[in-house]
C-alpha cells in the first residue's frame, strides 16, 4: 500500500513545523509509514476503503431463500464493489464436486445466473438449485476512487498526535495560560474530539 489518505506535507503544516525530508526527525519515511499505518487502520476500523482493495474468497452464507425476480441474496462484508470481471473477480458455488466460477462461466444479469448490486455491496444468484453450507465464495475489488476532505482530516489528525507522542522535542505550540492560547495538549485533545467524530460517521451499517 502508500500514503493516499493524506501527505506527509499536510501533516507538517497541521503540527506547523518545516516539511518532512530524509534529514528530519521523524524523516519523510517515517511520516509516510504513520500514514499508511493509520489509513489501514481506519478501513479495518470503518469496514470501508477511499483507495482501491480486493478481498479474497469471502465465504457467504446467503441472507435470504430466493425471491422472484431477484435470485439468492449474499450480502458481502464491503460495498462500492467494482464490476465484477472474469480473471479478476470471483463468485464462487461449490457444486458438490469443485469450485464453479459464475464470473468466468456463467452470465451476469438480473433475469441471467446472477447479478450485482455494486453500490450496496450485494450478489444475487438466480439459480434455484441448493446451496451447501460455506459453499459459495467471492473475490471481489472495492473502495471508493476519491478521498473526501473528512478523511483526509481524519488521518492528518491522527498522525500529527502520533508524532507529537513520539518526538516530543517537535512540540511547537505556545503553552502559557497568560495569554490564553491552546496547549500542544489541548490541540491533541480538540484533534482527537475531532477524529472520533468523524469516524462515527464513517461507520459501515449492514443491511439486512
Amino acid at each position: 500500500m502508500a500514503a493516499t489518505y493524506t501527505t506527509t506535507a499536510k501533516v507538517a503544516e497541521l503540527i506547523q513545523i518545516p516539511a518532512f525530508d530524509g534529514s528530519t526527525t521523524p524523516t519523510s519515511t517515517v511520516v509516510t509509514n504513520l500514514i499508511e499505518r493509520a489509513q489501514d487502520w481506519l478501513d479495518d476500523k470503518t469496514g470501508h476503503a477511499w483507495r482501491p482493495k480486493t478481498v479474497t474468497k469471502e465465504y457467504r452464507e446467503p441472507s435470504s431463500g430466493y425471491v422472484w425476480s431477484l435470485g439468492i441474496r449474499f450480502k458481502l462484508a464491503h460495498r462500492t464493489l467494482t464490476t465484477f470481471a472474469s480473471g479478476t473477480d470471483l463468485i464462487e458455488v461449490w457444486d458438490g464436486s469443485s469450485w464453479v466460477d459464475y464470473v468466468a462461466t456463467k452470465t451476469a444479469g438480473r433475469g441471467d445466473d446472477y447479478w450485482v448490486d455494486e453500490t450496496n455491496g450485494i450478489a444475487f444468484l438466480t439459480d434455484r438449485s441448493s446451496i451447501y453450507p460455506h459453499g459459495v465464495r467471492f473475490t471481489y475489488r472495492y473502495g471508493e476512487s476519491s478521498v473526501p476532505g473528512h478523511v483526509e482530516d481524519c488521518i492528518t489528525k491522527m498522525v500529527a498526535i502520533d508524532i507529537l507522542n513520539q518526538f516530543e522535542d517537535l512540540l511547537v505550540f505556545p503553552d502559557d495560560g497568560v495569554t490564553n492560547k491552546p496547549s500542544h495538549l489541548d490541540r491533541m485533545r480538540q484533534w482527537q474530539s475531532d477524529i472520533d467524530k468523524i469516524i462515527d460517521d464513517l461507520m459501515e451499517f449492514d443491511m439486512v
